[in-house]
C-alpha cells in the first residue's frame, strides 16, 4: 500500500534568510511519480535536494514528517569519479548493492558498450556518464529515484533507456521525482506535476497527444539543443558545490 514518505503542510526552503520556496503543501507518496517543473531560479533543485535529505540551506522551521526509504538522486551535472575505470566507478557506487557482479555487468552492458568496462571515466562522453549514472539507479533500485534535468545529454537511444528505467520502476511500485523547467512526456507514464512558478499540484495522464508537454518531436528537437549547450549552461547546486548524485542519509562527493 502507497505511504506518504514527505509530508509538510507549510514547507518553506531557503538559504540564509532568503526564501526560495514559501509556504508549500507537500505529500509525496512511495508508489507515484511526480515532475517538479519551474522557471531558473523557481527552487527546483532546492526541492530535489530538500526530498533526497542532501538540502544544506534552512527550512525556517517547517514541521516535517519523514519515512526512512532509500532516495537516490541524479543531478544535472555530470559526475563520477573521473580518474577511475567504468569497473572501478561501478564497484564504488553499488557496493551496498546484493546483487552479484555478474548481475551488475548484466544492468551496466545495456547502458554502455562492454568495450568501455575497462576505459577511465574521464575521456567517456556527458552522455555516456549519463547512462553509467542510469545504469547504477538500475543495480540499487531505490525507493525514490530524483532526477534533475533528465534530459540532458542523452540522445534518443538515452531517453529510451531512461523511459524503460522509469517505466519498469513505476511498474514495480517505485517513485520517480523529474525536475525541468516544462513538462515532459514519457510514453504510459502518469505523474503528477508540482509547479514551482504556481506552487500548484495536479495529476497529468501521460500519453502522446494532448495538450500538455513537449511532443515526441519536439523533445527530440530540444535533445538536440541541449546536446549543444556546454556543461557551464546547466543549472547548479546552491553554492556551486560539485556533488551530484546523492542519497539520503548521506553527503559525500560523489554518492549515490
Amino acid at each position: 500500500m502507497s505511504e506518504i514518505f514527505i509530508k509538510s503542510n507549510d514547507l518553506s526552503l531557503g538559504y540564509s534568510n532568503q526564501i526560495v520556496i514559501k509556504g508549500m503543501n507537500l505529500n509525496l507518496f512511495d508508489e507515484k511519480n511526480y515532475q517538479i517543473i519551474g522557471k531558473n531560479g523557481a527552487g527546483k533543485t532546492t526541492l530535489m535536494n530538500f526530498i533526497s535529505s542532501n538540502f544544506d540551506g534552512t527550512n525556517f522551521e517547517s514541521k516535517v514528517d519523514r519515512l526512512k526509504i532509500s532516495v537516490n538522486q541524479i543531478s544535472s551535472t555530470p559526475t563520477l569519479i573521473y580518474d577511475l575505470t567504468l569497473e572501478e566507478n561501478l564497484n564504488y557506487f553499488t557496493s551496498d548493492s546484493s546483487i552479484s557482479t555478474e548481475d551488475k555487468l548484466n544492468v551496466v552492458f545495456k547502458y554502455i558498450p562492454r568495450d568501455y568496462l575497462d576505459e577511465k571515466v574521464k575521456n567517456f562522453s556527458s552522455g555516456m556518464i549519463r547512462r553509467v549514472e542510469l545504469s547504477i539507479i538500475e543495480i540499487k533500485n531505490p525507493s525514490v529515484f530524483c532526477i534533475d534535468e533528465p534530459l540532458n545529454f542523452l540522445d534518443s537511444e538515452g531517453v529510451s533507456l531512461l523511459t524503460n528505467l522509469i517505466k519498469n520502476r513505476s511498474s514495480s511500485s517505485k517513485c520517480n521525482i523529474l525536475s525541468s523547467q516544462e513538462f515532459i512526456k514519457l510514453d504510459d507514464v502518469d505523474f503528477e506535476v508540482i509547479d514551482l512558478d504556481e506552487n500548484t499540484a495536479s495529476e497529468i495522464n501521460n500519453v502522446f497527444g494532448g495538450n500538455t508537454g513537449n511532443t515526441p518531436e519536439e523533445t527530440i528537437s530540444q535533445l538536440q539543443n541541449q546536446l549543444s549547450v556546454d556543461r557551464s549552461g546547466n543549472e547548479k547546486i546552491s553554492g556551486g558545490k560539485p556533488h551530484v548524485m546523492r542519497s539520503s542519509g548521506k553527503f559525500t562527493t560523489p554518492s549515490l
